[in-house]
């Protein structure tokens, strides 16, 4: 750990920022600690019994975190004083802008805003336009409504510790189904503390198994940790201003999606491993659910079933927009081999001029999670849940585990190429094709 005093017969710094920091104040100090660096900004007293007085003090983060990439901390205190210098003259100036103003005899408003004269020149007139919004911007806001350091300092607070327990979790969803369920438009089901975006796909009366049901629930988004979050100004890069209502408002720290628990706002970088709502959805919550929602119990899809779904995706994505132009069940139907089907769909795309290439989602039910690929020869491939499969008492011997989703799921199905054609005829074809008869049969009769 080190400190380190940009002292005022120093004319450069690593960073210009506090070159001019240093021109306003007499004293700029930065502190180096573990986890961050501490700014503060003061001036002599020159009181007796007093040595300074502080003006600011930050704890800015070394590493900021954003849920996908780090910054360094020499980024993060650049954009944290890149800030800080647009508005802390209103700071310093603080207790002269806080005593009465005189009122001018003839009646002329000192905090009027200015407007641009207009020049000949874009760039002049841009730039006066840039000066004058600051400076009326200056006129409305304080400080601390315009500098909200709470993007780049550390808070040393675990707000972890503040989430709701398992059992409290489960009964938030039933109090969010419950004053959701008979809201009329999907529009209607977001209030402050949950999101319930679409309540006709968890209340499907056609039935669903208990596994797609929990899968379901991550239709209900539920916010949690309140905080009370005061308000700062909305100023944009050209420092227009859209700041709305001036009152402070609810905010959460995070938001859960069924089991997925994410931040929501900022957090320090050295909290953002979050816990794990496992099993959260027991067989008493789904069947709470199914009554409360009246939904049907169906079995899962079958490991035959899924495949001839994705096959079907596979080959109207294939198809593109001449699918309509194409039964697919009916010509597959009408071949006798899948040699005969692939020759007769590949020369039809070749008679439209479609291009079959890209790659996209399949069908996907019941932990089971299909993708398929148009490009080179074409590829399917469908993987389930590890856990979703044991439950469902399937054969996992000799499955591969997906690499890409840290072996959580297992590959069902992969199939390129002319294996995709073979068991499209085997699967979609239900023609019984007659056997050859043969010399030996007659023999034999």
């Amino acid at each position: 750990m080190s400190c380190s005093t940009v002292k005022k017969q120093e004319t450069t710094s690593s960073l210009k920022e506090l070159d001019t920091l240093n021109k306003m104040f007499d004293e700029v100090i930065l502190e180096e600690k573990e986890k961050y660096q501490v700014l503060t900004l003061r001036d002599k007293a020159n009181k007796l019994n007093y040595d300074y007085i502080v003006w600011l003090e930050l704890k800015i983060s070394n590493d900021k975190f954003n849920g996908y990439s780090h910054t360094s901390k020499q980024d993060n205190l650049k954009r944290c004083l890149e800030k800080l210098v647009l508005w802390v003259e209103i700071l310093k100036n603080s207790e002269s802008s806080s005593k009465p103003k005189q009122l001018s005899l003839f009646g002329d408003d000192e905090d009027e805003e200015e407007m641009p004269t207009g020049e000949d020149s874009w760039d002049k007139y841009n730039k006066e336009c840039k000066k004058i919004n600051i400076k009326n911007i200056k006129k409305k806001y304080s400080f601390f409504e315009l500098f909200d350091p709470k993007h780049y300092t550390y808070k040393g607070i675990d707000y972890r510790k503040s989430l709701p327990s398992k059992e409290e979790i489960r009964e938030l969803y039933k109090k969010a189904i419950l004053d959701g369920k008979d809201k009329p438009s999907r529009y209607d089901h977001r209030s402050d503390w949950y999101w319930w975006d679409r309540p006709v796909y968890l209340a499907d009366k056609d039935g669903i198994s208990d596994i797609e049901l929990r899968d379901r629930m991550s239709s209900i988004r539920l916010f949690l940790v309140p905080y009370t979050e005061y308000f700062t100004a909305f100023i944009d890069n050209s420092f227009t201003d859209h700041s709305e209502d001036r009152t402070s408002k609810i905010s959460y720290r995070y938001y859960l999606d069924g089991s997925r628990l994410s931040t929501y706002g900022a957090h320090d970088y050295d909290t953002h491993d979050l816990p794990k709502y496992e099993n959260l959805f027991d067989l008493e919550f789904i069947d709470w659910v199914r009554n409360t929602l009246d939904v049907p119990y169906k079995e899962a899809i079958s490991d035959k079933d899924i495949l001839k779904e994705n096959i079907e995706s596979f080959f109207n994505s294939m198809l593109w927009y001449g699918k309509d132009d194409y039964n697919l069940l009916e010509k597959i139907n009408s071949f006798t081999n899948w040699k005969q089907f692939k020759a007769d769909i590949l020369s039809f795309c070749e008679s439209r001029g479609i291009d079959a290439n890209g790659s996209g989602s399949g069908y996907s039910l019941d932990g089971f999670d299909g993708s398929y690929a148009l490009d080179k020869k074409g590829s399917i491939t469908i993987n389930q849940r590890l856990e979703d499969r044991i439950e469902l008492n399937r054969n996992i011997d000799g499955l591969e585990r997906d690499d890409w989703r840290d072996n959580n799921y297992v590959v069902v199905y992969s199939l390129a190429g002319d294996e995709i054609y073979k068991k499209a005829f085997e699967l979609l074809n239900k023609r019984e094709v007659a056997s050859q008869v043969s010399l030996f049969d007659f023999l034999a009769a």
